[in-house]
Order: structure tokens, then C-alpha cells, then sequence
């Protein structure tokens, strides 16, 4: 990350599956997460995110959140550098 910004890169975008994206989260390199949730049951599988697990709510991360609506999905968008929402 710091190689890419000494290159000039201001913006990087990661996606992944839910290890990348969490390897991500839990080092703290990422501004903003994207998330879309869609009605849909699938069934088991692997788990969106995998992240240490807390001892209570009151250490679950909180970020500022705005949604949009994709037809029948859903778009979260967390701002993860502005903290708690109010």
C-alpha cells in the first residue's frame, strides 16, 4: 500500500471474496467497504466475513452507513474513517 502511494495512487480498489476483504478490515486499510445484500436463500457456504471474534456488542465496529436501493438489492456503503454513525 505504501509503494502505491509514493506511485502517485490516491485510490485502490480491493475486491474479493470475504477472506480478502476481511484480511483488509481487521489490518485497518480500508476508507469505505461496499456491501450488497441480495434476497435471495442460499444455503451454507462460506461466511461473508471472517474477523476476530468480540466478547461484546460494545466492540463491534459502527460505521457511518448510507444505502441504495438496486431494484430488489440492497447497497451499503460504509464510510470506515468516519467512525461510530450518530
Amino acid at each position: 500500500m505504501a509503494l502505491l502511494a509514493e506511485g502517485g495512487c490516491r485510490r485502490i480498489l480491493v475486491e474479493g471474496g470475504g477472506l480478502t476483504i476481511s484480511r483488509f478490515l481487521e489490518a485497518g486499510r480500508l476508507d469505505r467497504l461496499h456491501s450488497v445484500v441480495a434476497p435471495m436463500i442460499i444455503g451454507s457456504g462460506r461466511a461473508a466475513l471472517t474477523l476476530p471474534e468480540i466478547e461484546t456488542l460494545d466492540r463491534a465496529l459502527r460505521p457511518a452507513c448510507r444505502h441504495f436501493s438496486l431494484g430488489e438489492d440492497m447497497l451499503f456503503d460504509f464510510d470506515l474513517r468516519r467512525g461510530a454513525a450518530s
